[in-house]
């Protein structure tokens, strides 16, 4: 599921909840529903060409798919800070993956526990 609508989006940004890595930034915040929601943000000052920035975002949606019972409750949205390829996927993945994880730890830290 992604986060379509401004407001929803600007709800994750106005609870400012980051995390930070070399490629991205994760803002997260508690959902409202018991599914994680997504939305992946790559500017044309990180990748000039819509196929890449295409691709960049087709990679952190299937990321966040392939690991979503994980991120269950939680509003989610990828800035992508540097551009990246198909080169070093596999180094992306883990850097995404180890974000989500910190982003979830961060909300537990928080006292926003996994809803039920």
């Amino acid at each position: 599921m992604h986060l379509v609508k401004t407001d929803e989006i600007s709800s994750v940004f106005t609870f400012n909840r980051r995390i930070n890595s070399e490629h991205f930034q994760i803002l997260v915040k508690p959902g409202l529903y018991d599914h994680g929601r997504l939305a992946v943000i790559v500017s044309k000052k990180v990748a000039k060409l819509a196929n890449r920035r295409n691709y960049i975002k087709r990679l952190s949606r299937e990321v966040f798919r392939l690991h979503q019972d994980k991120l269950s409750g939680m509003d989610i949205v990828v800035r992508v800070k540097k551009q990246f390829d198909q080169k070093n996927r596999e180094g992306i993945v883990s850097e995404l993956l180890g974000q989500f994880d910190r982003a979830s730890a961060r909300l537990k830290l928080d006292g926003f526990g996994e809803k039920k």
